[in-house]
């Protein structure tokens, strides 16, 4: 019998885009969300772990003055993925909008729920 995966809990993020903008906040994993915000932006959606690879669909929004890390973009969506680690993971992804505008997110884990 597996062992189910631990990946629930609060991470930091530390994220850049291709473009040279980059940023950083905090989002919960729990139950198949994703869910997060920093000063400008709040990101909701969903993410799902196949084996150890972790896949999530974002969508982010601007809701206080800013720029994301598109540039002046008030809203998009991403698609990223990678390998879970325990505490810390690298994904890569794009913007579904834009697929040449791509995205490595930073994840460390903070706490546990």
């Amino acid at each position: 019998m597996t062992a189910a995966v631990d990946i629930e809990g609060v991470y930091t993020l530390e994220f850049a885009s291709n473009l040279g903008f980059r940023g950083s906040g905090l989002v919960t994993l729990q139950d198949g969300h994703f869910r997060g915000n920093n000063a400008s932006f709040e990101w909701t959606g969903s993410y799902e772990l196949n084996g150890s690879i972790l896949h999530a669909e974002i969508k982010v929004q601007q809701f206080s003055g800013g720029v994301s890390i598109f540039g002046v973009l008030s809203e998009f969506n991403l698609v990223v993925s990678g390998q879970f680690e325990p505490h810390k993971m690298t994904l890569t992804g794009y913007r579904t909008e834009e697929p040449s505008d791509k995205v490595v997110v930073l994840m460390a884990r903070k706490s546990r729920l």
